[in-house]
């Protein structure tokens, strides 16, 4: 192979014969990433005066949660509604269909499988 020819090592590329990275470079290229990571944290971290800032974000952060419990007692007690206003159907429901296969109305055999399932349904939104 000549001093500019490709060769393979381990799986990587080199430059046979060609110089190795200088130290300064590979150097450069760490403290580059490092930056690049700290430049986030700094962000965050600006502005925290002693005593003053963390108290401001633990304030607010107790009013989110406030607002978010309140949230879900809302949606808890939407979902408890819901549940009951569909028992109260399915149970609507096979009245319907029990009337209907007490008068002997189209399938009755039908008509009392139905009313059972919509029984069981108004039993299962009621637990």
């Amino acid at each position: 192979m000549s001093a500019g020819s490709l060769a393979m090592c381990g799986g990587h590329t080199a430059r046979v014969g060609s110089e190795p990275e200088s130290g300064g470079s590979r150097r450069e290229q760490v403290r580059q990433r490092i930056a690049a990571v700290r430049a986030p944290i700094d962000e965050l971290h600006q502005g925290d005066a002693p005593g003053k800032a963390p108290r401001a974000r633990f304030a607010a952060a107790q009013r989110h949660m406030a607002a978010s419990e309140a949230a879900a007692e809302r949606a808890i007690a939407a979902s408890i509604r819901a549940f009951r206003r569909a028992a109260e159907a399915h149970e609507r429901a096979a009245i319907t269909h029990e009337r209907a296969a007490a008068t002997g109305s189209g399938d009755t055999d039908e008509h009392e499988r139905q009313a059972a399932i919509h029984r069981l349904a108004a039993a299962a939104s009621k637990q």
